[in-house]
């Protein structure tokens, strides 16, 4: 997150990421959008690994332009990093999916076949109450 004035306070951000269960928290205070240097930025870019998501309050608080958002969003793509953004449209909010479409088709199958649940979550490395909700809305979908 960035604020670039002294009026502003990272606060409502902060609350923003916090209610939507961000972990760590990294921030720029005071630092302009159009500054190359931004310590907590370059903070977050080097402690994100691949399956983690950088969640941010809008696009206008990651880059300093679209040419630059269009770099970082390709940059962590790359690296298999999720970009979220908790106020702009058409972008899937909260946590991945642990389970993929295909890993749920297929749990179905195994399911259908009689294997135990709790073997069948072992296996895909998830919890049963996991694959329990991920069966419901497959369910769900199936009957839509």
């Amino acid at each position: 997150m960035r604020v670039s004035t002294g009026e502003q306070t990272i606060a409502a951000q902060v609350d923003a990421l916090k209610a939507a269960d961000c972990n760590i928290i990294f921030a720029d205070e005071g630092v302009s959008g159009i500054a190359t240097e931004r310590p907590g930025l370059a903070q977050a870019l080097v402690a994100l690994e691949a399956g983690d998501s950088l969640v941010i309050v809008r696009f206008d608080r990651l880059a300093r332009s679209l040419a630059h958002l269009v770099t970082v969003a390709q940059s962590l793509q790359e690296r298999g990093v999720y970009l979220r953004s908790l106020s702009d449209a058409g972008e899937r909010l909260g946590r991945p999916r642990a389970l993929t479409p295909l890993q749920v088709e297929r749990a179905k199958r195994h399911v259908e076949r009689g294997e135990a649940v709790s073997d069948i979550a072992r296996d895909l490395k998830v919890s049963r109450r996991t694959l329990h909700r991920a069966l419901a809305a497959q369910r769900i979908a199936d009957a839509a």
